[in-house]
């Protein structure tokens, strides 16, 4: 009980920030998504099993204050920590320098992801304006990209000390045991 309401309050928060703070800071069009990066940090600090709740709410929860289409953000958080938790089971995203590249770029990859989807949405069947659109996403892409990852690492270590925080028990080494003295 005490995780579950914690961590709604946590996303709830996050949300805040995301939809009315980041805009102030950062220029219209590299605004970096927070959101995304605590459902992937928590994807790959939790695995997919204990996050997919947490994506739906985050995805519900973003859905209605930024006004998108209903189940966008739903279908997005929860695609890209599917695939954050399957790439930390298989390949380890906790490793050093290549597990910092792969996590970078599933980050990149799934805010990339998020703009074309957001503009498919918005201009469906309008397929010159998606030739126009492409130069628009690569021309701010250098900044987008350095927010995006600004963002991500931060909280990356931020869910592994959330980890720590709701299960201290399972961090603890029982100096009993280690000593033999039971």
């Amino acid at each position: 009980m005490k995780k579950n309401l914690f961590l709604f309050l946590f996303f709830f928060l996050i949300i805040l920030v995301q939809t009315s703070g980041l805009g102030i800071f950062f220029p219209e069009r590299v605004v970096p998504n927070l959101v995304l990066a605590f459902v992937l940090a928590g994807a790959i600090t939790f695995g997919f099993s204990e996050t997919w709740k947490w994506a739906i709410a985050a995805g519900i929860l973003m859905d209605i204050f930024t006004y998108s289409r209903v189940g966008f953000y739903v279908l997005l958080f929860v695609l890209s920590a599917y695939f954050a938790g399957f790439l930390s089971r298989r390949f380890l995203l906790e490793s050093r320098v290549l597990g910092v590249l792969a996590a970078g770029f599933l980050m990149i990859s799934s805010a990339l992801a998020e703009r074309i989807f957001l503009f498919f949405l918005n201009e469906a069947g309008n397929t010159q304006r998606f030739f126009d659109f492409m130069p628009e996403i690569f021309s701010d892409a250098g900044y987008w990209i350095i927010f995006n990852l600004a963002l991500f690492f931060p909280s990356l270590y931020f869910c592994k000390k959330i980890r720590k925080f709701l299960k201290p028990s399972e961090y603890k080494i029982d100096a009993r045991v280690k000593s033999g003295n039971f």
